[in-house]
């Protein structure tokens, strides 16, 4: 992902060498286990309503490379035993994508030899114990959510890391812009299958939590994705798919802005503007009909605050 990083950076490489994998999909204890490719599988809740995130788990000559750790310990250590039932190979790295108890809570269920890969400022985010690491999981699931155990990440790329091997070549980055969903999204890539695993860039009917994250950056950051052209998209939830999921919730985001900048335009008042968005009829073709209210006033309300900063930066009236 050369083209959408933009800087220079500096790149480890690590060799290794990949087994053969099973092409089958089965259901494995909690989860759907979906082979997307030779060696690459994606884990996620078998079970509608399920605390259950996804991890994506890629085979390597020495070891398995785990994309996001579940909830909690205790999805992760059901997790571990679903992965095992597909090889015995240990876990040598496992990758957060963003520093959200969805994402990351279940990291202190991993071995302790485990390498824990995550960009600054998600392991910046998990080390602050001020740093409210489950406040999207309340939100989405309710108040009776305990906060378990952080472990800080060990490993944090400073441009893109690298992990080679002769079957797949890994590319483990954070994003150039942040924040964009969260102050330490990564991606990772698997370039030879066409395969991304991006967190919660993406969410189930356009659902998305904005909380300490920027829609002009999340705009971007799809844009940047769209550009290298992935084969299967990988989130948080929901099955793999193609990029139409991706451009859908770029356009909607896309949308909320120009309805904001036009009410800067028409010089509407900033307290007024999400009441005049929510009551367009528009906004319920660029978002699905789940999203709660709530969650749809919250990005109008963010997106009144970027545009309005930018036109201050800019001295315009």
């Amino acid at each position: 992902m050369q083209r959408m990083l933009g800087i220079v950076v500096t790149t480890t490489v690590l060799s290794f060498m990949a087994p053969a994998a099973s092409a089958d999909e089965r259901r494995i204890g909690r989860f759907a286990v979906d082979t997307l490719a030779d060696g690459i599988y994606l884990f996620r809740p078998a079970d509608a309503g399920s605390e259950r995130t996804n991890s994506l788990v890629v085979e390597r000559d020495d070891g398995l490379l785990v994309v996001d750790a579940q909830p909690s310990p205790a999805a992760a250590e059901e997790l571990l035993r679903a992965v095992a039932r597909i090889t015995p190979k240990p876990v040598r790295y496992l990758v957060l994508s963003h520093p959200h108890a969805d994402a990351a809570g279940g990291a202190s269920a991993f071995p302790l030899e485990t390498a824990v890969i995550a960009s600054q400022g998600c392991h910046d985010a998990i080390a602050d114990a001020g740093y409210d690491f489950g406040a999207e999981a309340r939100a989405r699931g309710g108040n009776d959510f305990k906060e378990p155990k952080r472990r800080i990440p060990t490993v944090i790329p400073v441009g893109t890391l690298l992990l080679d091997d002769t079957k797949h070549l890994v590319r483990v980055f954070p994003l150039p812009k942040m924040p964009a969903h969260s102050v330490g999204d990564l991606v990772v890539w698997v370039p030879d299958s066409g395969v991304i695993a991006i967190g919660d860039l993406l969410f189930p009917s356009r659902a998305l939590w904005i909380k300490g994250g920027d829609l002009g950056n999340w705009i971007d950051v799809l844009n940047g994705l769209l550009e290298e052209r992935p084969k299967i998209v990988v989130t948080l939830r929901g099955p793999a798919e193609d990029t139409l999921e991706m451009r859908r919730t770029r356009d909607a985001v896309a949308w909320i802005r120009g309805q904001v900048q036009q009410a800067f335009v028409d010089r509407l008042a900033p307290g007024i503007m999400p009441d005049r968005i929510m009551e367009s009829p528009d906004l319920a073709s660029q978002f699905g009909p789940e999203v709660p209210r709530p969650t749809l006033r919250a990005l109008i309300e963010q997106a009144v605050r970027e545009v309005q900063e930018f036109r201050r930066r800019h001295s315009i009236s």
